[in-house]
């Protein structure tokens, strides 16, 4: 959903300078807060109203009098000393306490009052503030002057950042490596740099700090052990991950002197697969109108807003903004559903989407034209409750969790079903070989993801799904593919450019020359275990050509065990990493970028194969096996019903590369 900022912290200064430079009496007070709720709420036309308001401020003048203070100047400090006395009773007999709602319903009617007709007479001199807003105004000021410009410069320009590394020779001969940071023209969306911001501060007051140019790698690194003692570290990264982009763009911005992650190796957030998903017979469930009574209104409403959730796959915050015009009936029966894209997550455009399972669409057709009308709906838009307003986010979660509980509908962990999981579910078991076949591209369109590698990593090379035992049985036949044999890694790869006009039938017969079989054993894997080391420059330097990070290698390579860290003199560590573990990534492996070069299909086909590679990630570059290259992007031959030469990509009078198409 797009977000604007409210309340930025650039207007803090003018939000929070005194209300009145003058005090009142509480005689005044009481007089302007009664003429106020007359013009406000008149007694002929809102009497109720009315009445509510006098009793509150009837209320506000026993706390005025209580206090014995001469004068007052209405703030928002005297509006919290006014909802403490609430809390505690102090106003009411015998020690009794009003309740939360009444509390805040009260102060709120004595800032209406304030804002509405004190302000526009010029009586005060600012708008009085909520407490959500003046708390984090009051929280921004305790920061050091440093601190705050930096953040106000974030919130106003927050951008990407691009690292990139240089090597030099220090004083002492040895060989340095510096990062420098520069700021990408793309822009943060609003809603990040507000998220981004409040992480930051959630780290500042985690480690009681005031200034983000006084933290230390001490100091993140005091952080992350808090968070891993309660078994949120990935938390703590996101966190960090959020203050690195704003340090980042302080430094490129020349507004911080030091960065505390030079010394702190930063890993990114890994994403999180979700694992908890609806089996397929509990959507049978969910999917099966016949028990449905139609004559009840909201049981009707109810099943139409779950089965819509999973048909479109649609969060719970865009089915909250859904209106009666984006819904339209097709000639041929068919709904259509336009999302606009100002209700999306992220920046993005409006997207149209068809309803998926025939089930949906009786439902809809009957919500729409026979239920809807009776409930009297005092607004455009598709869903409302039995008061005719448009239902919240909190409604349609609660409404989707009594649906499925009604029904006895529980995911595989046992838990009742949300929103989300119903989108979770609806990739899980419909993205090809399961259920409706869908393509990644396909289903990426469904979602509305910004990248059909987010899809790829979570709904095929991680379905939940695929590890079922019941369901190994349909991948290992739909995966039956006749493996070629290939011509190897070092002539081929040699010849590939310059062969581009040679005939298929001079590539035939070198392929025959160096055909071999294809070994399914990953190159990286079989490294032995023992063998010579050398340092991370020297590492870096040998892999210049895939362009992979140094904080990335270092993780990757600790985590597969080709790496060791060695202490050295004042609390210094080096990483040295297995010489043979280099040699076999250059070797025996290509990047996805150069295969996309090479590759001379359609931008989808190489996507559509690239989910049946073995890929390696390092950091955020990809990196695909020869082996598996040479198999799904050459030999793509096979033969039709009609016996006919096709490529599993099209037809086979145009080739997928320059070298021509293989004979099988």
């Amino acid at each position: 959903m797009k977000y604007e900022i409210v309340n930025k912290y650039s207007e803090a200064e003018n939000l929070c300078k005194p209300v009145s430079k003058k005090t009142f009496t509480v005689g005044e007070i009481i007089s302007l807060l009664n003429e106020g709720a007359t013009r406000l709420f008149p007694s002929d036309k809102r009497p109720r109203a009315n009445s509510h308001t006098m009793t509150r401020i009837r209320l506000f003048q026993h706390f005025l009098e209580s206090t014995e203070r001469k004068g007052f100047s209405p703030d928002e400090p005297l509006l919290e000393e006014f909802r403490s006395k609430l809390r505690n009773g102090d106003l009411k007999g015998e020690g009794d306490r009003y309740g939360p709602l009444y509390t805040n319903s009260a102060v709120d009617t004595i800032r209406l009052c304030l804002n509405q007709y004190l302000y526009p007479q010029g009586l005060i001199d600012r708008l009085v503030l909520t407490k959500k807003v003046y708390d984090k105004y009051s929280r921004f000021f305790r920061l050091t002057k440093t601190t705050r410009r930096l953040i106000v410069a974030f919130e106003e320009d927050g951008r990407s950042i691009a690292s990139e590394k240089k090597f030099y020779v220090d004083s002492k001969g040895g060989e340095s490596c510096r990062i420098q940071i520069k700021r990408k023209q793309e822009r943060l969306s609003s809603y990040n740099r507000k998220c981004y911001l409040e992480k930051v501060l959630t780290v500042l007051n985690s480690l009681v700090k005031s200034g983000i140019e006084d933290l230390t790698g001490d100091d993140l690194q005091q952080f992350l052990e808090q968070y891993r003692k309660k078994d949120k570290e990935q938390t703590a990264r996101g966190y960090l991950a959020a203050l690195y982009s704003v340090v980042a763009n302080g430094v490129a911005l020349k507004l911080l002197q030091r960065n505390p992650f030079e010394n702190f190796p930063l890993e990114r957030k890994r994403c999180k697969v979700r694992q908890d998903f609806v089996m397929l017979d509990q959507i049978d469930k969910l999917l099966n109108l016949k028990p449905l009574d139609w004559k009840n209104q909201n049981a009707v409403r109810n099943r139409c807003v779950t089965v819509l959730i999973y048909d479109m796959g649609l969060r719970a915050s865009t089915v909250t903004q859904l209106e009666v015009t984006d819904v339209k009936e097709l000639p041929d029966g068919r709904y259509r559903i336009m999302v606009r894209g100002i209700f999306l997550k992220g920046d993005k455009q409006d997207a149209t989407l068809y309803v998926l399972f025939q089930q949906t669409i009786p439902l809809l057709r009957h919500w729409i034209h026979v239920v809807r009308p009776t409930f009297n709906p005092r607004t455009d838009h598709l869903f409302v409750s039995q008061q005719g307003k448009k239902l919240t986010r909190t409604g349609i979660r609660n409404i989707v969790r009594n649906c499925c509980k009604s029904l006895d509908i529980w995911t595989v962990k046992g838990k009742t079903p949300s929103p989300h999981t119903l989108r979770h579910t609806l990739a899980t078991l419909n993205t090809e070989p399961f259920g409706k076949g869908l393509s990644p591209r396909l289903m990426q369109q469904r979602l509305i993801h910004m990248d059909v590698e987010t899809l790829i990593r979570n709904y095929v090379h991680n379905n939940p799904l695929a590890e079922m035992e019941e369901y190994k049985k349909l991948l290992e036949k739909g995966s039956k593919n006749r493996l070629l044999r290939k011509v190897s890694h070092e002539d081929f790869f040699e010849l590939l450019d310059s062969l581009s006009s040679a005939k298929p039938k001079a590539i035939f017969e070198i392929k025959r020359a160096y055909e071999r079989e294809l070994e399914y054993d990953n190159p990286l894997k079989g490294s032995d275990k023992e063998g010579e080391f050398i340092t991370e420059s020297e590492a870096i330097r040998r892999l210049s050509a895939f362009r992979i990070d140094y904080r990335s290698l270092r993780t990757w390579a600790l985590k597969e065990g080709f790496c060791r860290i060695e202490s050295m003199k004042e609390d210094r560590q080096r990483y040295l990493y297995k010489a043979s573990f280099i040699d076999e990534l250059v070797k025996n492996y290509i990047e996805k970028d150069e295969a996309m070069g090479k590759f001379r299909g359609k931008r989808s086909t190489f996507y559509y194969r690239l989910k049946m590679c073995r890929v390696v990630k390092i950091g955020q570059r990809f990196f695909i096996p020869k082996d598996d290259f040479l198999r799904f992007f050459i030999d793509g031959t096979v033969r039709t019903k009609k016996g006919k030469a096709q490529t599993r990509f099209g037809s086979s009078r145009t080739p997928l590369l320059s070298v021509g198409r293989f004979a099988t």
